[in-house]
């Protein structure tokens, strides 16, 4: 049963990458962009595959659905580095618009395919190095240690629930 639900959370993932893939990849100074919702989107759909998975990844190792999310992450992974990288400056403000766990669901959900897609693929782990350090990652927390530790987060809205995210996601704390 908890494959089943695993299996469905990979195809959503795969949907979602497509429509990132569709979206015209254009910015407007910091306004939010389909391309920045659509990006956000795969991102909660990652977060929701940690929540399946309980944040035990070796279950995705051996479905054959990975594969997929591996594709579309290869194929869009230059966009995926310049979404990492411009998030910051368009949803981490001091200005407190935008709820806090969208914010977190995006930041878990990298975090589930940086760890949670490692050792698939040996070119994929390249990719996944690649996002982590080209997406411009440790600018995006220290952009949210900053936000946390000046108490200029932004309050939850109800139903935002972390969903049992480990302590490493110290984002959510």
């Amino acid at each position: 049963m908890a494959s089943d639900m695993i299996r469905q959370q990979l195809k959503k993932i795969s949907i979602c990458l497509t429509a990132f893939n569709k979206n015209p990849k254009e910015g407007d100074g910091n306004k939010v962009t389909t391309w920045i919702t659509s990006g956000e989107k795969v991102f909660e759909e990652l977060f929701r595959l940690g929540v399946a998975c309980r944040w035990q990844y070796d279950t995705l190792k051996n479905l054959t659905d990975t594969r997929d999310v591996i594709a579309g992450v290869t194929a869009d992974r230059d966009w995926l580095q310049t979404f990492i990288g411009v998030y910051p400056d368009i949803r981490i403000d001091l200005e407190l618009n935008q709820p806090a766990g969208v914010i977190c669901r995006t930041r878990s959900g990298i975090e589930v395919l940086l760890r949670g897609f490692t050792n698939i693929d040996t070119n994929f782990d390249r990719t996944l190095k690649d996002l982590e350090e080209f997406g411009e990652l440790d600018e995006l927390d220290r952009c949210l240690k900053i936000w946390r530790d000046t108490g200029h987060r932004p309050d939850y809205l109800v139903g935002d629930d972390k969903s049992g995210a480990p302590q490493s996601h110290w984002w959510w704390y």
